[in-house]
């Protein structure tokens, strides 16, 4: 019987948290840019993220005990989650706040990618200085290191960051090609 792994949103703002250095982020940050499950198949796995067998298994342990990874008995299709749409954005955008969410997406060049409920005016203003974290215009400012770009995720209220939305979300802006 095959076994395939399944990224989970749990645990996704600390593993996109800063660059990949450890092999549980590493295999944590290739597995999130594959459109679909991957079987695990172990000798193929360490190949794939260039670490040794040891230190691959180590790392899914860590990824499954973190409930970050999921090992499953089917294979599961992502491939509409990775389709780029501005409308799809700001929908997983809205998706991960109660009531009305003000949620920006900023670059670390200052600009506003996408934003829900906040003013143009606002973005302008606070899309510079999201880099600098958390400050009295977002309570929550979390860095997501998409391969070699930095996106900052910027929010005024709690989020939900285990919800199947912030997932979706990362997977649409990780497959644009500036992330690659």
């Amino acid at each position: 019987m095959s076994r395939y792994l399944e990224v989970q949103a749990q645990g996704l703002l600390e593993w996109l948290g800063r660059p990949p250095t450890s092999p549980a982020q590493k295999v944590f940050s290739g597995l999130l840019r594959l459109p679909h499950s991957v079987a695990l198949i172990p000798a193929r796995l360490a190949d794939q993220f260039g670490l040794e067998l040891p230190d691959l298994s180590r790392a899914l342990f860590e990824l499954n005990r973190r409930q970050s990874l999921l090992v499953t008995d089917r294979a599961c299709d992502h491939a509409g989650d990775f389709r780029y749409e501005f409308d799809l954005i700001c929908e997983d955008l809205r998706s991960l706040a109660p009531g009305s969410p003000e949620l920006m997406l900023a670059g670390t060049d200052g600009l506003c990618l996408a934003q829900q409920g906040l003013s143009e005016d606002t973005c302008l203003h606070q899309a510079a200085r999201c880099h600098d974290g958390a400050d009295a215009g977002f309570a929550l400012v979390a860095p997501l290191h998409l391969g070699a770009t930095v996106l900052h995720l910027c929010s005024r209220t709690r989020i939900d960051a285990d919800s199947p939305a912030l997932l979706r979300l990362v997977r649409r802006l990780v497959s644009l090609p500036l992330h690659a």
